[in-house]
């Protein structure tokens, strides 16, 4: 809110600038300041939203009459006046509303850009004599000021549903205006496109938006062009939601007609694929046993049975089809035969395993390309069948045979790749693994595996390429059955000179493993480029092999990083795209949902890891919020850099503090947290993955320089307990593993 005083301020110190300016008019401006004082000031003068400041500049052009020789000199003054009130309201209101929130810093940052784009509006109808006093609207705006138009709709376009708000603006509008911004025609089709959705929200709640948009296109409820439109209206119906998982029960809430659409099809039968497996592990008890799991389906077959009974009595067959492929599909699973050169048992951390599980055995359906692939052939893979007599080869497209395994740490991913490289009689495998301390180990470690998962006398012969390798001994590690080639040798070169990727790219492999295909998903970089190239140039291998992906999280940072992933997949759809939105704006949403849902193989629920977390709530003490405060309300600063700077201020405020140190209440709770947990404990972990100058490392802020963390905790601590930093600065691997060596002695705090 702005009062009288506020406004005032501001218009006397852009008058005394304008007398400065020009002195000639210097009677006729206090004139100007003298008549506002007397007709505005009083106990109702009040700006609280941003409308009543464009409403009391029109009473102002009214009230206060302007010597013709007076508007051109005091036009940008007028602008200047105006946009200082926005700036000076927008300011308060961020220090009511945004302190210690920098998510509402962000609204009321983008809520400040619209009212400067509304002054732009304002301006615009007051220079077009044609609307002025008619009917104004989104297209008039995007008709008179295309670029304006743009600005404006990147601004109230929510980001979660793609709605675009223009309430927002007239909200901002000037009583005058404001009746005559039109949203009629926009706000009917809403309302018409909202009463066809209706029916169908909660088949939207369960199985996503976009599934029940793509369903009302097909049956000509809503234009193929307002797709987008209906899945925003639907977004925004439903709110932030997650879409639960299937109950079996939901197979008899959806329409027949929905069911025969191949990509609909497609999504709910992993889905509920998915349900069914999750539901013969609780069934089981912990014990996977095949016999278990085939009495637990038949149980699941009897009870989805009697859900479709409905439908079979009407004589609708598309719903017993849908369940009769995936029993047949689990039922398929669970009777594969083991290759022979595998154990039929593993032991891991002291347990005794079946091998193959359940799990892997889902795994070894994908990765031959006989799985939901199969199931569901597209429309050019069932005429390509019928010209091929029906052959089960050509069932399976190439990409059917690219698969990534998104299983939990310690299910059994390494296990499974061996499994199908033998599983499909693969005859020479190319095992990709990450470049973590150590890799030389992890390399050993992968080559250890593959003896467990063999039974003696027919374990594969294993290479490892490591860094200072002879020629001859590459050679040899080469004509290996199973090659394991280190992220960090990507760019080695033999002895003569030559790559030793260019080496590999001209042997033959028919199996391609990439363990942590997450840690190559950024495009251009070398891991990223070197995969592909591999798995493209090799002979043979990227159309008639087979190429597996393993990762515990396919999309660790954020959803771009599958796109990497997806060109691997299907090169010749995704070779040139960079975003998950470029992505959506070529293929939909439904056919990248469909691609992302077949391309990776993740079956198990989510691991709730929250209920390992206790959260500690932290409040600033009184000197540290100023210091806070300072820096939030600071324009000057750069966004990034004021980010940084609160990040720091609300953990180590004394950095920001030349003349004394000032208590932090973060460090207080957790120097309060370490020592209730040493007290049980010898060893504890602190994470700190944001920043590392001012908390673990030192930093000066302005010359000024402040205890760090660490140096906080040694020196609370004492020498009874040791504190080691293990960061980017000690890349050093025989001084991480002194530390590491040390964490593991008993009686060591």
């Amino acid at each position: 809110m702005l009062s009288y005083d506020d406004v005032e301020k501001i218009l006397i110190k852009e008058a005394k600038t304008l007398i400065n300016q020009s002195p000639e008019v210097a009677e006729e401006i206090m004139s100007i300041v003298y008549t506002f004082n007397q007709r505005f000031s009083g106990d109702d003068f009040k700006i609280s939203k941003i409308s009543d400041i464009f409403d009391l500049c029109g009473e102002v052009d009214k009230k206060i009459y302007l010597a013709p020789e007076l508007v051109g000199v005091i036009e940008n003054s007028r602008k200047k006046i105006k946009n200082n009130m926005i700036g000076a309201f927008i300011s308060t209101e961020r220090k009511k509303e945004a302190y210690g929130r920098p998510e509402k810093g962000i609204e009321i940052s983008k809520k400040e850009k619209l009212a400067f784009s509304v002054s732009k509006i304002i301006d615009l109808v007051e220079k077009d004599s044609v609307v002025l006093g008619g009917i104004i609207d989104p297209a008039w705006i995007k008709n008179i000021d295309t670029k304006l138009y743009l600005e404006i709709r990147n601004l109230i376009t929510d980001r979660q549903t793609g709605v675009q708000k223009w309430e927002k603006v007239k909200e901002m509008l000037p009583k005058n205006l404001k009746e005559s911004f039109d949203l009629t025609t926009t706000m009917n089709r809403e309302k018409k496109l909202m009463v066809d959705v209706e029916p169908y929200i909660e088949l939207a709640k369960n199985l996503g938006p976009e599934v029940v948009a793509e369903y009302l296109i097909h049956i000509g409820a809503i234009r193929e062009k307002e797709f987008a439109k209906v899945l925003n209206i639907i977004s925004e119906y439903l709110g932030d939601v997650k879409v639960p998982k299937p109950n079996f029960t939901d197979i008899s809430k959806i329409p027949e007609a929905m069911i025969k659409l191949p990509s609909i099809k497609r999504w709910l039968f992993i889905r509920f694929r998915n349900r069914i497996y999750q539901e013969l592990l609780k069934m089981s008890g912990g014990r996977d046993l095949l016999e278990i799991h085939a009495s637990s389906l038949e149980k699941l077959e009897e009870n989805l049975y009697k859900i479709i009974k409905p439908f079979v009595d009407e004589g609708k067959k598309e719903h017993k089809e849908f369940v009769i492929n995936l029993i047949a599909y689990f039922k398929e699973a669970m009777s594969l035969k083991v290759p022979k050169r595998m154990v039929k048992t593993l032991s891991i951390k002291g347990k005794t395993h079946l091998f193959p599980s359940l799990r892997q055995r889902i795994a070894m359906l994908e990765v031959r390309g006989t799985g939901v692939a199969s199931v569901f052939l597209s429309d050019d893979e069932e005429e390509e069948c019928n010209e091929e007599n029906n052959s089960e080869e050509k069932k399976k497209s190439s990409k059917h045979r690219r698969k990534i395994l998104e299983f939990f740490m310690g299910t059994g991913k390494t296990a499974s790749a061996f499994l199908s490289k033998e599983f499909v009689e693969s005859k020479k495998m190319l095992y990709l693994c990450p470049n973590t301390s150590g890799e030389k180990k992890l390399a050993e470690q992968i080559a250890d595996e593959v003896g467990k998962c063999y039974v003696d006398g027919k374990i594969p012969s294993v290479g490892i390429i490591s860094s200072g390798i002879k020629t001859e001994e590459l050679n040899k590690v080469l004509n290996c059955e199973i090659v394991i080639f280190p992220y960090s040798m990507f760019g080695g070169k033999s002895k003569d000179g030559e790559r030793i990727v260019d080496m590999i790219k001209k042997r033959s492999f028919d199996f391609m493993v990439v363990d942590e295909i997450h840690m190559a998903k950024k495009a251009g970089k070398r891991n990223t480029e070197v995969v592909y190239e591999l798995a493209t140039q090799i002979p043979g291998l990227y159309d008639e092999g087979h190429i597996l992906g393993l990762t515990g999280n396919s999309t660790p940072n954020r959803p771009d990083d599958i796109i990497a992933q997806l060109r691997l997949w299907d090169k010749d759809t995704y070779g040139n795209i960079k975003s998950v939105r470029a992505a959506i704006r070529r293929m939909g949403p439904v056919s990248l949902r469909n691609a992302v849902a077949e391309m990776i193989l993740l079956i198990d629920e989510p691991q709730d890891w929250e209920k390992y977390l206790t959260y500690v709530p932290v409040n600033l003490y009184e000197d540290e919020r100023k210091i806070y405060e300072a820096i939030l309300q600071n324009d000057q600063m750069d966004p990034f850099e004021k980010l940084r700077s609160l990040y720091l201020a609300a953990m180590n405020p004394s950095l920001f503090s030349p003349v004394e140190e000032v208590e932090s209440a973060y460090y207080d709770a957790l120097k309060s947290t370490l020592e209730g947990f040493l007290e049980t404990h010898d060893k504890v972990v602190v994470a700190e993955n944001n920043l590392k100058k001012g908390l673990l490392r030192e930093l000066s802020v302005n010359g000024n320089s402040a205890k760090t963390l660490v140096e906080k905790i040694k020196a609370d601590f004492g020498p009874e307990v040791e504190v080691y930093i293990v960061d980017g600065d000690n890349k050093n691997d025989a001084e991480r593993k002194a530390i590491f060596k040390k964490s593991k002695e008993k009686g060591r705090k």
